[in-house]
Parts: C-alpha cells; structure tokens; sequence
C-alpha cells in the first residue's frame, strides 16, 4: 500500500503542479496575444489600433462529476479522520490545522465532483487508493495531454515574441517577417 500511495502522490502532484502551470500559461498567453496583435496591426496598418473593450467572460460553473460509492466511502474515510470534532486528543494545534484543510479541501472536492482531490487527500493520510489504479491511469492521460497543451501554447508566434526574443531589434525584425508572411489576412491565426 505505502509504495502504491507514494506512486498516486508523485501522479497528483505532476497533475497539480501542471493545472497550475497552465493557468499561467493561458494568462502569460492572453497578455502576449494583445501585445503582438497590437505591434501586428501597427505594422501593417502603420497606426496604433483602437482598443477593443471587451466584455468580462462568465465563467463556466462544470458540471459536478457524480461520484461512485467507492469515492463516497473514501470521503466518509477521509472526513472521520479529519472531522474538526472528531480529532484525537494530543494533537498540536499545528496537526489540527492541517487536518482542517483537509477536510475543508475534502468537503470542497466533493461539492465540485473532483475525484483528483479527494484521492490526493487520503494520500495525506495514507487511506489505501489502490482501488482507484483506473482513476490514476486517466489523471496520467490528462498530465501528458496538458503537457501538449502548454507546449502548443508556448510554442506560437505572440508566445515566441514576448518571451523568446529578447531585443527590442529582434522583436520589430519578427513582426515584420510576421506581416510579410501574413499578406492580406485581416486576423492572422496566432494559434500556430
């Protein structure tokens, strides 16, 4: 068990650190994107274009992943052991903390259907996961696929302007090569 949930832990963590990664990512592209559309449009058109207001995007509420009773009894699991009013005598307050966010972050997984974090969680507190092995195989699958994900991002040409080239030359030399390349198109694809 204990080398299975060191195995989940490692998984979990790539996962987490790589959902984090491409948040700021998605952000650092966001801000490259505007910043080389508007040097794009200045050279092609040779004046400054007006800035675009936008409204702010609604954020999506996903829909809750409905949980099987396998997941329903490691929440039961993790919640006994975590329990603000269930917590064992002795425990510094330092433990209880931690066992706090515990099962605040456990209470939060399960309101939103995240079955990552709830196995996450009793990781933490070595509750065997090894009947989740089909769970760890897909949170895999998804590492490799955000992996792409950032790597496609990092890889285009706002991406490459605002963070590859260091010099203001280098720069006004791409966007240039850029406008040459892209001719007559109104709204160049900076995805590629």
């Amino acid at each position: 068990m204990a080398a299975d949930n060191i195995r989940f832990s490692r998984i979990l963590r790539k996962y987490d650190f790589l959902i984090q990664e491409l948040e700021d990512v998605n952000e650092m592209h966001s801000e490259a994107s505007r910043e080389f559309m508007r040097e794009v449009m200045i050279e092609k058109n040779g004046e400054e274009p007006e800035p675009v207001v936008s409204e702010p995007e609604e954020e999506e509420t996903p829909e809750k992943v409905e949980m099987s009773k396998e997941y329903k009894k490691l929440f039961r699991k993790i919640v006994i052991q975590t329990h603000p009013d269930k917590q064992v005598e002795g425990l510094s307050d330092i433990e209880k903390l931690k066992l706090k966010e515990i099962y605040d972050s456990t209470i939060e997984a399960w309101d939103k259907g995240d079955q990552p974090t709830l196995i996450s969680n009793a990781v933490k507190l070595d509750i065997d996961v090894s009947e989740f092995e089909e769970d760890f195989k897909e949170i895999e699958e998804a590492c490799e696929t955000i992996e792409k994900t950032i790597n496609d991002i990092q890889g285009t040409s706002a991406w490459y302007y605002k963070y590859i080239l260091k010099t203001e030359k280098e720069k006004k030399e791409f966007i240039k090569k850029f406008v040459g390349v892209m001719g007559d198109n109104e709204s160049p694809n900076l995805s590629e």
